[in-house]
């Protein structure tokens, strides 16, 4: 898979919610994206590496819930 960098995700959390970025693996400090009105939310441009590449986006609720993904 590394030969299509970089790459794109698409993805879907509660509506109007920030999802954080992690791609190099230091904390999620790589960007930002808004989930739109329904939820749906676009990480472009994502940049790989030769080999494993482990991608995490985090997005937290009005009531403090946070989901994380990982994506190896």
């Amino acid at each position: 898979m590394t030969r299509f960098s970089p790459v794109h995700f698409s993805g879907t959390t509660d509506p109007l919610q920030q999802v954080l970025f992690d791609f190099d693996g230091d904390g999620f400090d790589d960007g930002t994206t808004t989930a739109d009105l329904t939820g749906r939310f676009t990480v472009t441009g994502v940049p790989l590496v030769s080999g494993p590449n482990a991608i995490r986006l985090q997005a937290a609720n009005t009531a403090g819930t946070t989901e994380s993904l990982r994506l190896v």
